[in-house]
């Protein structure tokens, strides 16, 4: 039997089709991409260091590759076997990157041309399917190759350069890309809308009737005489009424408590009993873009947090390939789910559909994402993690609720009646579900509301009555499922790609989350500024949308790629990047890029002092400025709290930093508050006068404005440790404020306080009692974990625990630390999320480990060098010792 070589790009592919094959196999993981374009202009060979329109991309637009440092042992070790082999099997992703990826190996590799080389494409890691693939493998699709080429090429001739504009113009550390920089626009714009958004005020008066059999109704206020009374959506942004709402009454304080008075008094009845139809479709199966939104609303997942748990579920074989935006299920998965729901829930409730593809992009050719081989969620459970658990159960669910009947019953209306000229008119609603349909196998989101029988003119009372006050409120934020679903109906970037682009985003100060939304920092408004007005094409929304069509017309063969990339970056008969990156480096001011006059938008401008409050974007963040005074904005502070009030604080707190609160009683010196980019701290000493002032900062719970001249003295003292008695062997005993918090020390000897101690008020006898303890390593020693994970699946059974460190909390399996990352709540977070976290901590220690030998071999091969050279020296120096000597000798003689 020949020797066959099978390549995939996960090890845990690996091993999960390695069950699947017999012993003429061997299965070698590639771990993804093995060759990229260089990262910096060090990597590019000499004699194409010319030749570049920008780093790893030839003046004639061709890709320059270079092989990742950390893969020349995979591929060395794939070479070994391919050595040994007889035919070569490339099963990677079946997608744009997968194609490519074979692509490179190929490249790389050069097997001999007498070997035959055969492309797997697998939608699904099952041995049925594994056999059908290696029955009728594939061939490579290299015009999938030439589009992959080209989408990395787009982005390097736009993320490079344009990056590099930002560097120069706004801040350093910034980047662009063409789907990420439009997906902040799209967060801007909706800030924009809130900033410029007015609120409406109004008043409501619910109500709650008691029918004659002693039922409660809860009710709304419709309408007053024949008039409708104004709810929230009948305003506009403008905070006035909307003109097909201009006839709403809209109530104030004083008329709904007038109202409540007359109504208590009043005679109520029943008006009007309609009831209609109720019906709810059942959903469609998940796409990569509705899963990553399903996930999000549902699990509270992350893009990112749900791609991992679906690609995990993948390579296990237990549900389809994850990027697809294809919703066609295949005849067998339609076949397997009605003997499931035959059996589950009878053929009753079985109503067979199937859907259309989506578009005809590269993931199209692959089904929706379901189960691979429809297990039970229970028995998957008891293999996978509990993000992996979670998520199958969602896809198990959706995919089987697509193949049922509608949810249907009676939606009934009842309105409510005041015996009155001006006769008040009351309604509520409620729905009763008669036939579940797909909510047997799916009830999330149902809600029933049971409203009582009655009759209409039957009399109620009034039980109850709410005058309340109410606010509209500006248009919600995006959160990640919003923007997910925004950029796909506007056609921005691929379900491939929504997830990576949401960090980034998140990760390049360009935003932040506020509970589940994402709020554009003021870093964000600066650079969608200047992209709006000297880049305005290639950050519309169309224009991005037909980028991603022109890609997709590569794919399919319609488009040459080089020509595209020409004509992007030397433009064809307008400007193309090149030519707008040129005139941009002449023309823009940063400066005016980064100033906003404050408040944003329409309205009389803010002062402080009689000078005008400007808002800039500086290299270390935002901050106010008026006149000589400037305040810095906190980092998560949303752009629409920054209001009159705020603006305040922030201006009265930066005057503070230049006006002294008080003199040292020792020196003489001024004491000032300052702000700094690690926070508040006090300083004695003019930076202007004295060439060494000090510094000291403030402890953990205080409050800048809280702090008077004789507190910072004592912060001051700190610093330096207060001493405040000595030990029995005569060794002063000293207090500090240190990175980790506060602490004693006498001689070699330290001891952290506790919270209840007062740093300044410590006496020798406590300390005394500290330092007869044993020492502990570390605070979190002392501390009971905040959450423990036994018998984590991820990690093969090992416990992690989440525990408080000095740099903030962090998971462990015992043997790797990994710190959780700002948005991770260590009381929240989830086993499968703890072990993501090891995992990448301990593949990234591996390859620091690499780098370390190699590093270290070096450096002994140095120290080897110089000693040889020094003992050649010792030679040389003994030999013309002896050599003086002897001549010595023969002169005496």
């Amino acid at each position: 039997m020949p020797r066959r070589l099978v390549i995939v790009e996960s090890p845990t592919k690996a091993k999960t089709i390695e069950k699947y094959l017999g012993e003429d196999y061997v299965v070698e993981a590639s771990v993804g991409h093995i060759r990229d374009l260089p990262q910096k202009a060090s990597q590019v060979p000499k004699e194409l260091k010319d030749n570049q329109v920008v780093t790893g991309i030839t003046k004639d637009f061709e890709a320059i590759y270079i092989l990742d440092e950390d893969k020349k042992s995979t591929i060395s070790a794939i070479r070994k076997q391919l050595k040994l082999a007889d035919e070569l099997y490339l099963a990677t992703d079946a997608d744009r990157e997968g194609e490519a990826i074979s692509w490179h190996l190929l490249q790389v590799l050069n097997p001999p041309k007498t070997m035959p080389v055969k492309r797997l494409r697998l939608g699904q890691i099952t041995k049925s399917a594994l056999q059908k693939a290696i029955a009728e493998p594939g061939e490579l699709d290299t015009q999938l190759v030439e589009a992959q080429v080209a989408r990395r090429l787009v982005d390097r001739l736009y993320g490079y350069p344009v990056s590099n504009l930002l560097w120069r113009k706004v801040a350093q550390g910034l980047s662009a890309g063409r789907v990420q920089t439009v997906a902040i626009r799209l967060l801007v714009d909706k800030e924009k809308e809130r900033l410029l958004f007015i609120p409406a005020v109004f008043w409501d008066l619910d109500a709650v009737f008691r029918t004659r059999s002693g039922d409660t109704i809860e009710t709304k206020l419709l309408g007053l005489g024949g008039q409708s009374v104004a709810q929230s959506k009948d305003f506009g942004d403008d905070g006035q009424l909307k003109k097909e709402s201009a006839g709403c009454r809209v109530l104030t304080g004083d008329e709904a408590n007038s109202l409540r008075d007359r109504f208590n008094s009043s005679s109520f009845s029943i008006s009007s009993l309609e009831e209609k139809p109720y019906s709810r479709k059942p959903p469609i199966p998940f796409i990569t873009s509705g899963l990553q939104q399903e996930a999000s609303n549902r699990l509270g997942y992350s893009p990112s947090r749900t791609m991992r748990a679906a690609n995990a579920l993948f390579q296990k074989g237990y549900i389809t390939y994850v990027r697809t935006d294809n919703y066609v299920l295949a005849p067998e998965a339609m076949q397997a789910i009605e003997n499931l729901v035959l059996q589950r829930f009878g053929a009753s409730e079985h109503a067979p559909r199937n859907f259309h593809a989506l578009s005809g992009s590269a993931g199209g050719e692959h089904e929706p994402i379901r189960p691979a081989d429809f297990v039970d969620p229970e028995e998957v459970a008891k293999k996978v993690g509990e993000d992996e658990k979670r998520l199958y159960d969602l896809i198990w669910k959706r995919t089987v609720a697509s193949q049922m009947k509608p949810a249907t019953g009676r939606t009934v209306i009842i309105e409510v009646e005041e015996d009155h000229a001006d006769a008040a008119r009351y309604q509520t609603r409620g729905t009763v579900i008669d036939s579940p349909g797909f909510m047997k196998v799916d009830p999330a989101g149902t809600k029933e509301t049971i409203l009582p029988p009655v009759t209409v003119g039957e009399p109620v009372e009034v039980a109850e009555l709410k005058p309340e006050e109410h606010r509209t409120q500006p248009i919600g934020r995006y959160t990640e499922a919003g923007l997910i679903k925004e950029m796909e109906k506007r056609g921005i970037g691929r379900p491939s790609t929504y997830a990576a682009i949401i960090d980034r985003i998140q990760s390049a100060a360009y935003s932040f989350r506020k509970n589940k939304a994402l709020v554009p920092t003021w870093t964000a408004f600066a650079v969608v500024r200047l992209m709006e007005e000297h880049f305005a094409h290639i950050v519309e929304y169309s224009f991005t949308k037909q980028m991603e069509d022109d890609l997709d017309q590569i794919a399919k063969g319609k488009r040459n790629g080089q020509q595209y990339l020409k004509e992007f970056w030397s433009g064809n008969g307008s400007k193309g990047l090149e030519g707008l990156l040129e005139a941009g480096l002449e023309t823009i001011d940063p400066a005016q890029i980064c100033r906003y006059p404050m408040p944003f938008g329409a309205g009389d401008r803010w002062k402080f002092r009689d000078e005008e409050v400007i808002l800039r974007v500086g290299r270390y963040g935002p901050y106010l400025e008026a006149g000589e005074v400037r305040g810095n904005i906190p980092e998560e502070l949303c752009p629409d709290d920054l209001d009159l009030k705020k603006m305040s604080e922030i201006m009265e707190a930066g005057a503070r930093k230049d006006e002294p609160i008080g003199q040292c009683s020792a020196t003489g010196k001024p004491i000032f508050i300052k702000s700094g980019r690690f926070g508040p701290y006090v300083q004695r000493g003019d930076s202007e006068s004295d060439d060494k002032p000090e510094f000291a900062s403030l402890l953990k719970d205080m409050e800048p404005q809280n702090v008077t001249t004789e507190i910072a003295i004592q912060l001051l003292q700190l610093k330096e440790g207060r001493l405040c008695g000595s030990t029995g062997e005569g060794e002063e005993i000293r207090v500090f404020n240190g990175r980790y918090g506060i602490y004693i020390k006498a001689g070699k000897e330290t001891r952290s306080l506790t919270e209840d101690d007062d740093p300044f008020a410590v006496d020798e006898e406590r300390c005394r009692a500290l330092l007869a303890q044993p020492k502990q390593r570390g605070r979190a020693a002392a501390k009971p974990p905040i959450q423990t994970f036994e018998g984590v699946i991820e990690l093969e059974g090992a416990t992690i625990m989440i525990k408080d460190g000095r740099f903030g909390p962090y998971a462990t399996d015992g043997e790797t630390n990994a710190t959780l990352s700002k948005d991770q709540d260590p009381e929240k977070i989830s086993s499968s999320e703890a072990a993501q976290r090891i995992l990448a901590k301990r593949e990234r220690d591996a390859k620091k480990g690499k780098k370390k030998t190699k590093k270290k071999t070096g450096k002994k091969k140095t120290a080897k060098k110089k000693t040889a050279k020094k003992k050649t020296a010792k030679k040389k120096t003994a030999k013309k010792k002896t050599a003086k000597k002897a001549t010595k000798k023969k002169s005496s003689e």
